[in-house]
């Protein structure tokens, strides 16, 4: 048989193992199952941007495709199945977030910063967990050594993503269990309406490392504790809201960066640091059909080459010489 489509039936394979692996609750103490969890309301948010009930999403193509469909896809996606992780169990995901999924939350109270963060950054340990089973699970036989040593590498990257999100897991716990919120701070600010929703954990360097090979600069990314500053914004009604956390033990002049931007710039420098975040640092956001088909076909093509040359590069001062949303009226 071909040895690509060995590799390619190893790789699907290890890819539904993983994705339909039994998951654990993630709140502390808990071994019951974990239900399908939501990041953001699908009635009170999601579907303030759907058409028909559908929004748009950036997801990676499988490895043998990318030669016809390129690296990163936009997929028209169904609300039900966007922002959506197995998470934690349905006695906790009433319970936890009840105040969250009010009719009419109040974003600017830190109990609600903080459960949307902490749903942020339980999303991204459990798919940084989910991503690691894909690549432990792959069947290696029919691999060149290189891809073999890089499998392990990354995987191992993983690991050290999700040991660095669990230190800031458990402070947001701090929050949430015990009403301590002195060691993470959020701000929540209101800017013009974006049908743009981003739900991301962000690791910030002050060391540029797109320089160096991409071997070192993973090795580089496994020191932990780094800088992570939570970042969701959601439309509601005629606004947006953005909010940004950071852990008080940190420099964090890239969220306070953020912070004064968001405060005190015009509609066309916010949209320009939405395109930026979504180009440079988030993997995870939808869109409105209509904010979709606003982005010129050329500039979508220049964020999938972008985002996937500097995946790994989180220096605060990453450049970005496109603008998504730069035809948004």
């Amino acid at each position: 048989m071909d040895i690509l489509l060995e590799r390619s039936k190893s790789i699907d394979f290890a890819v539904k193992q993983a994705k339909n692996k039994a998951r654990l609750c993630l709140f502390p103490n808990c071994s019951n199952a974990a239900i399908k969890s939501h990041v953001f309301q699908r009635n009170g948010i999601l579907n303030q941007i759907a058409s028909k009930g559908h929004v748009y999403k950036v997801e990676p193509t499988n490895i043998f495709e990318r030669s016809k469909k390129g690296s990163l896809l936009f997929k028209r996606t169904g609300i039900n199945d966007v922002f959506t992780f197995p998470g934690y169990c349905k006695d906790h995901d009433n319970s936890v977030f009840k105040k969250l999924e009010s009719g009419n939350p109040d974003f600017y109270a830190v109990q609600n910063q903080f459960l949307l963060g902490y749903r942020c950054i339980c999303q991204e340990i459990r798919i940084k967990e989910i991503s690691y089973d894909c690549l432990s699970g792959v069947d290696v036989t029919h691999f060149h050594p290189a891809s073999i040593s890089q499998f392990k590498l990354s995987a191992a990257g993983y690991l050290k993503g999700i040991e660095n999100l669990l230190i800031f897991k458990k402070i947001l716990e701090e929050g949430i269990i015990n009403s301590d919120y002195s060691h993470y701070s959020f701000v929540t600010l209101k800017i013009p309406r974006v049908e743009l929703c981003i739900s991301a954990p962000l690791t910030i360097s002050y060391d540029r490392l797109i320089h160096i090979p991409r071997e070192l600069q993973l090795k580089k990314l496994l020191e932990v504790p780094i800088e992570t500053t939570m970042f969701n914004t959601f439309p509601v009604k005629d606004y947006s809201y953005v909010i940004i956390g950071f852990c008080k033990n940190f420099e964090n002049k890239w969220a306070n960066e953020m912070k004064a931007l968001f405060e005190n710039s015009s509609t066309k420098t916010i949209l320009k640091a939405l395109s930026d975040l979504v180009s440079a640092r988030c993997e995870f956001w939808c869109m409105s059909e209509k904010l979709f088909l606003s982005i010129l076909k050329k500039i979508r093509e220049e964020y999938k080459v972008f985002f996937m040359q500097n995946v790994l590069d989180h220096n605060k001062d990453l450049l970005v010489n496109f603008n998504l949303f730069q035809d948004l009226r």
